[in-house]
This record gives C-alpha cells, sequence and structure tokens, in this order.
C-alpha cells in the first residue's frame, strides 16, 4: 500500500499569476479529503458542469480513483 500525502494551498481567485490544477482524474486508488470548509474537490457531471464535492461535517470524502475504476468497471467511475 503507498499513502502520499498532498496538500494544495488556497488559490486567490484574484491573482492571474496563480493557476489551479487542470482538470483530471486521480491515478491512485483512492483520495481521502478531511473535513474543511474550503472545498478540494470539484466533480465534472456528464452535462459539462462543475460542482464542488459536497462536504459532510466530521467526515471525510472520499474519491475513488483509476486504480479503483480499473478493478470494478463500470460500477465505478473515476473521478
Amino acid at each position: 500500500m503507498i499513502l502520499r500525502m498532498s496538500r494544495h494551498p488556497v488559490i486567490d481567485d484574484e491573482d492571474e499569476t496563480v493557476a489551479n490544477l487542470v482538470a483530471h482524474t486521480d491515478s491512485g486508488f483512492m483520495t481521502l479529503l478531511p473535513p474543511n470548509a474550503v472545498p478540494g474537490l470539484s466533480i465534472l457531471l456528464p452535462n459539462g458542469r462543475w460542482i464542488d464535492a459536497p462536504g459532510v461535517d466530521g467526515t471525510f470524502v472520499v474519491n475513488g480513483g483509476d486504480i479503483l475504476h480499473r478493478m470494478f468497471p463500470p460500477s465505478m467511475v473515476d473521478s
């Protein structure tokens, strides 16, 4: 099992010199996002609209990655 910790700092939308990550799927098995007031994951819906992953106080957001999708197609969609 590989555990990788990442931290993405809050980006000021007004500052045009800093860019967000480009749209991508997570290459790993899954990503756990801890409870946080700042949204940490956006989801591309089938209609092409982006939404922030909803958070629930005191819970983690679990994001299934590419490896999980490959293990259980088509029941799991990677994001």
